[in-house]
Parts: structure tokens; sequence; C-alpha cells
């Protein structure tokens, strides 16, 4: 696909620069990689707000983990009935 676009002298010359010190085959491709990068960018604090977003669902979910019979699934399966704690056997005479 074909795109035109209009750069101020200083990024173009920016783009020129930059195409014969990486060896691109076009500044087309230079601008593409631009873009890349920008998406990749973009992505990355998409998640890293998703992840902050559900922070809150992460620590509740290890609290109930960590409340239930020591192997976290417990409350993932309700029509299981979590066993009582063991006593520790005492040592060998």
């Amino acid at each position: 696909m074909r795109l035109s676009i209009n750069l101020a002298p200083p990024l173009l010359e920016f783009l020129t620069h930059y195409q014969a010190r990486v060896g691109a085959k076009s500044r087309s491709a230079v601008v593409e990689h631009a873009l890349r990068l920008l998406a990749n960018q973009i992505e990355e604090a998409d998640l890293a707000a998703a992840y902050a977003a559900s922070a809150g669902q992460d620590r509740s979910f290890a609290v109930r983990a960590r409340s239930t019979d020591n192997d976290g699934l417990a409350f993932a399966r309700p029509h299981v009935k979590p066993s009582t704690p063991r006593k520790p056997k005492p040592p060998p005479p």
C-alpha cells in the first residue's frame, strides 16, 4: 500500500541519516520499523496497565489460596471439603 507523508526538515534529515546508518533498503523501511517500535511500546504500556489494574485481584487470590488446605485449590473446588490439618508425628525415641 502506498502512503505519502510530509515531514519537517529535521525529521527527514534524521530519517535519511538513520537509513544510511543501519543500511535500510528505503526510508519506508525505516518508517515501518519506527512504527513497529511504537506499536510494541504501546502494547507494553497497555500490558503494564492491565497488570496494575489486576493487582488487587491477584492479592485477593493469593490470600484465598493461602487460607485453603495448603494446595491453593480448595476454594476452586467448592464441592471438596478442605481437610483438617494433621498434627505432626512426634520424633522417634
